[in-house]
């Protein structure tokens, strides 16, 4: 009955079936616990309700690769694409779709922002485009590669791209500042390259 006691075999025997008994139920753990090991299998019963609403929510917006999900979940399903939110599909392989209702369908495309669809077909790497009824630009990217487009819209609603640094190189995007000043260069030249008498 007490610490300097001696214990008999049926002593010992409850107090093995108690601490057998653990395997199956165990509540109100206080402090902390370390040196779990590295697997926990068929693990039961009910989690709480924070628990469960904090990682859900997490997991179920954030996808990568995966399948099977309901209709509101995100969905990757091209390898090594990636899809972040609510009903976000990247189905393209290495494709990227970030915001509510974005779609990025082509391989290596990416769609930014809630309903934005990267739908368009990567074009080949030499070619012309219309300007006009009878005039071309003609274009020319053979010493690279071409990757999927980058949409902030869609067809029907369109973003502006906002606080961009000037380029500097010949791939970088011009800003309407540099167009700008670019025109009024052109525009003010004292420089003339025809001349005629009237």
């Amino acid at each position: 009955s007490t610490s300097t006691d001696a214990i008999n075999g049926s002593q010992l025997a409850a107090t093995n079936q108690a601490v057998d008994a653990i395997g199956t139920t165990l509540s109100t753990i206080g402090g902390s616990v370390t040196n779990l090991g590295n697997t926990f299998n068929n693990i039961a019963g009910d989690t709480s309700t924070t628990y469960t609403d904090a990682n859900g929510i997490g997991i179920r917006y954030a996808r990568t690769n995966e399948a099977g999900l309901a209709q509101t979940d995100s969905f990757a399903q091209g390898v090594g694409s990636t899809a972040v939110g609510y009903n976000a599909t990247a189905t393209g392989i290495s494709a990227l779709s970030l915001g509510r209702d974005s779609k990025a369908s082509i391989d290596g495309s990416v769609a930014l922002g809630s309903g934005s669809i990267s739908d368009r077909a990567i074009a080949p790497a030499t070619g012309q485009i219309a300007a006009g009824p009878s005039n071309f630009i003609q274009y020319n990217t053979s010493d690279k590669t071409l990757l999927g487009a980058v949409s902030v819209g869609d067809v029907n609603s369109y973003r502006q791209i906002t606080n961009v640094a000037a380029g500097t190189q010949d791939q970088d995007a011009v800003t309407v500042r540099q167009l700008a000043g670019a025109i009024a260069a052109v525009s003010v030249t004292s420089t003339k390259y025809f001349h005629a008498n009237s």
